[in-house]
């Protein structure tokens, strides 16, 4: 049979230097004590979570966080709260020796680290948690011969009568009061008023009754009795006496409370997870209500954690979570408006999944006190991390709501948090934002669009306006660009510049961007077979296109089916996608160019524009954004700006197409320095693919019509 080893017979050592754990290692396997290893905090918490050891010897210097502040951690855990953690610090170090002494360490010991004396320290505490074992164990047993008492009362609450089994129990002397309010008085004041009702009832009505409640025994310890009533009557019917036992099931109550403590801690961090956390916010706003408090919740998000679990790889994307939470841990105080539940040592942050943590603050006077909370954590969170062999830099996100103002139950609370928090990420991240009404309708909007964006997606309902790109020499039209639009049945007409956005964010692009392709590559043979002169169709593609590879499959399969000539597909990518994983980028770019379909570089200039992309990536065409064509004729800047790109281009062998020209002396600057392809709403607004047919079938572009 495999011998266990008992938990006091067990102590971790974390963060000791290699030549430190072996010797303090050795001298402690020679007074019988097994030895385990933990590298940082996390690995801490995982040991006293896994192997629950006897003692804890911590180095003051652990990486990522000290070990006072790691012996605070600790403290406010149950299963830690009375374990002998002993810290090494630095000889001389007052100051380190204090915080060691405020987080509550058992023991000191200076550097330099002597093995033998760890171990006599060691074996003092091993042989003091032996005798509290088995005095313990006498304890219990004891308990257990008289867990059951017996009592007996009369109907009109006189006479009391108990067994010297409930005096035993009680730890209680016989001689001292006994009466049922002199019993009852030991327990809480709720349990107390719930268990004179019972009584009560029993003697108005003959009912017999059982309940479970906390008492205090006479030492201060509570425990958890279990009560069984019955009811004596006389010939008439009438209750006479009440009859019962009261039994003590601490032991099973106490593995109840574990498993439940279990099932509501977050696995990875030992932080209370979500149905712990929905459960303490509706206890804590319930008794707000009750006593006219406020209560603040704060929704974090840690900013860029994606990049490090899809870089670096989820076990250090754990560990960078593990590091977060102990951090929290350790900004947090009691005076930070917060209750610790020291009962199952759940405190007020939960880790909800993924990277997103809550922090419940239950005692606050109003928004200043949320804000200063959210401070201490960005303050906290900005430092950065050592992980393994990293060193990793995260911010976060955070969102508050306030009750009652900012909703009445769990539920909108915790969405409205949500809701400010993406607010915060969209005002630039690692910052808080307070829920309001108008981030709350945006969001409404928001969510609202994108549950009919999915019906749109799925009964095709856009529609596609083409706006002419025109040769300024000959006056032909040599293109048009596709640009969706999208009316719906309730909301209206709903502008891209707000639906884009969305489908992006919610993943719903890649889909939209395969219908505009297919719809507008159609549309562009079915010109050509009408006889039209061949035109270039261009057609706007997201960087979220270039994450998978069904991009160059999808677009080969359209050529196909609508037999639109690959020179005559012009796919326009924005400067962000340069901002993707570049390697994949060149490599879908390279591939479109070999099969013929070209490559226009879009809003040029106002992004992550470089003349090293340009070499790299095989682009054919350089469009112009509208904002320098905007002011090309009062800002000698954007003048500058315009010619320099129209240079550059002309030198990289790129045409170039100027957009949004929409006045004469714009085209007439355009075109003195030398660019030749235009659009813009001086020759035509996008128009329906009626007007387009007849445009092309003898109309001509306005701005055009006084120079042709």
């Amino acid at each position: 049979m495999r011998q266990v080893t008992k938990p006091e017979n067990r102590v971790l050592l974390a963060g000791l230097r290699p030549m430190e754990a072996d010797s303090a290692s050795a001298a402690l396997n020679a007074e019988g004590v097994r030895v385990d290893f933990a590298r940082n905090a996390q690995e801490v918490l995982e040991a006293v979570a896994e192997r629950r050891p006897g003692g804890i010897v911590l180095d003051d210097r652990l990486p990522g966080i000290s070990g006072s502040a790691l012996c605070q951690v600790l403290r406010r855990r149950p299963e830690t709260r009375q374990t002998p953690i002993l810290l090494l610090v630095a000889a001389g170090n007052e100051a380190a020796i204090r915080r060691a002494v405020d987080a509550g360490a058992s023991d000191l010991l200076r550097r330099p680290l002597h093995g033998r004396l760890l171990a006599r320290r060691i074996g003092t505490w091993v042989r003091l948690r032996q005798r509290e074992s088995e005095l313990a164990r006498s304890r219990d047993l004891m308990r257990r011969l008289a867990a059951v008492a017996s009592w007996e009362v009369d109907a009109a609450g006189g006479e009391f009568e108990v067994s010297d089994g409930l005096h035993d129990l009680l730890g209680a002397d016989p001689a001292g009061p006994n009466t049922i309010q002199a019993l009852l008085a030991r327990c809480p004041a709720d349990e107390s008023a719930r268990l004179r009702d019972h009584f009560q009832a029993a003697a108005e009505t003959g009912e017999s009754w059982s309940d479970e409640c906390r008492i205090e025994l006479e030492s201060g310890e509570l425990r958890y009795v279990s009560w069984e009533a019955e009811v004596l009557m006389d010939d008439h019917g009438l209750p006479t006496k009440i009859s019962g036992s009261v039994q003590d099931v601490t032991e099973r109550m106490q593995a109840a409370e574990q498993m439940r403590h279990l099932a509501y801690r977050d696995g990875l961090t030992g932080l209370a997870n979500r149905n712990a956390f929905m459960e303490r916010l509706s206890e804590t706003l319930a008794v707000a209500q009750r006593h006219d408090r406020n209560v603040g919740l704060l929704f974090l998000d840690l900013d860029n954690f994606k990049r490090v679990n899809d870089t670096l790889g989820h076990s250090i994307g754990d560990e960078l979570l593990c590091a977060v939470a102990v951090r929290l841990e350790m900004c947090l105080r009691q005076s930070d408006f917060v209750t610790w539940q020291t009962g199952t040592g759940l405190g007020p942050i939960s880790r909800l999944g993924g990277d997103e943590f809550t922090v419940v603050l239950a005692e606050i006077d109003g928004p200043s006190d949320a804000a200063s909370v959210a401070k201490r954590i960005l303050e906290a969170v900005q430092e950065p991390f050592s992980v393994g062999r990293h060193v990793l830099a995260v911010g976060v996100s955070i969102g508050i709501t306030l009750f009652p103002g900012d909703g009445g139950d769990v539920e909108s609370l915790l969405r409205n948090a949500d809701v400010a928090m993406y607010e915060a990420k969209e005002r630039g991240r690692n910052n808080y934002q307070f829920f309001s009404q108008s981030i709350g309708d945006a969001e409404v909007r928001r969510i609202a669009i994108e549950e009919r964006l999915r019906t749109a997606i799925d009964n095709e309902s856009f529609d596609l306006f083409y706006q002419p790109q025109v040769d300024i020499r000959s006056g032909r039209i040599h293109g048009v660009e596709a640009l969706i639009r999208w009316t719906d049945p309730d909301l209206g007409a709903i502008s891209p510049n707000e639906f884009i956005p969305i489908a992006e964010s919610c993943g719903l692009i890649v889909p939209i961007g395969e219908w505009v392709l297919r719809e507008a590559s159609a549309q562009a043979a079915s010109w050509l077979a009408q006889g039209h002169p061949p035109m270039h169709m261009a057609i706007n593609i997201s960087p979220s296109h270039f994450e998978n590879e069904i991009l160059l499959e999808s677009m080969g399969q359209v050529l196909f089916d609508t037999g639109l000539p690959p020179n005559q597909l012009v796919v326009e990518i924005t400067e962000n996608v340069f901002s993707a994983d570049c390697d994949a980028v060149q490599r879908t770019l390279r591939e479109l160019k070999r099969i013929g379909v070209q490559v226009a570089l879009d809003d040029f200039g106002t992004g992550y524009s470089s003349l090293s992309y340009l070499k790299r990536f095989p682009v054919d065409i350089l469009k112009i954004d509208r904002t320098f064509v905007r002011d090309v004729v009062l800002d000698s800047e954007s003048a500058a700006i315009t010619e320099g790109i129209v240079s550059m281009a002309r030198a990289l062998r790129l045409r170039i197409v100027a957009e949004g020209v929409e006045t004469e002396k714009q085209r007439a600057f355009l075109e003195g320095i030398g660019c030749e392809s235009m659009q813009g709403y001086l020759f035509s607004p996008p128009i329906s693919v009626l007007e387009m047919d007849d445009l092309l079938a003898g109309g001509t572009p306005q701005g055009l019509a006084r120079t042709s």
